[in-house]
């Protein structure tokens, strides 16, 4: 975790600064421990006022950037973003179900977590006998704060784990449902 004060008189200044800074730390992270997320800290009040504005939701969204803010106020408790929240939990639900091996045949479970896109699936690869085996299992999007269920070929209700997580059932959308349909289940419509 990278964790930056914003002290100067110019947020903007401090924040192409941070900016810079984390990219470089990620860029030796991906290379040295590939399985390491970097977080980058910013106190409650920069976060408020500067990333919560459409210029700063922006450059979270196409650079990648994690962010946990702090209130320094309050002792350094440190508070995730909803987006963050719902990153982990997808993920956590990714790597659950890309944890399922088949039972027979020469098949790979692949976890495909596009974190910078927020595409997240389970994807098997192989063959059974002389039959290829090729098909998404599971399919999560995260698009505008929501989180869309895109296929669940499971037989668990996904949408059921992530409320036992805490995602709220206005920010669930089935999107395996038609539009219409969708508005007869207890879930987002969009």
């Amino acid at each position: 975790m990278e964790i930056k004060s914003f002290l100067a008189d110019s947020v903007t200044y401090e924040f192409h600064a941070a900016l810079g800074q984390f990219m470089n730390y990620r860029y030796v992270l991906e290379e040295n421990e590939p399985d390491r997320t970097l977080y980058m800290a910013v106190p409650a009040h920069i976060y408020d006022s500067f990333f919560k504005s459409s210029f700063g939701q922006m450059v979270i969204r196409k650079s990648g950037l994690r962010i946990v803010s702090y209130d320094s106020e309050k002792g350094g408790n440190r508070r995730m973003d909803k987006l963050e929240k719902y990153r982990s939990y997808v993920t956590e639900l990714i790597d659950k179900y890309g944890n399922y091996r088949p039972a027979c045949g020469d098949i790979e479970t692949q976890k495909v977590c596009d974190e910078k896109n927020d595409h997240y699936q389970v994807v098997s690869v192989g063959w059974h006998d002389n039959r290829r085996v090729y098909g998404c299992s599971l399919h999560i999007d995260i698009k505008n704060n929501k989180i869309w269920i895109q296929h669940n070929g499971t037989d668990r209700s996904i949408a059921d784990e992530l409320t036992e997580l805490g995602v709220q059932k206005e920010d669930i959308v089935l999107g395996f449902h038609t539009p219409y349909m969708r508005q007869f289940t207890d879930y987002a419509t969009s």
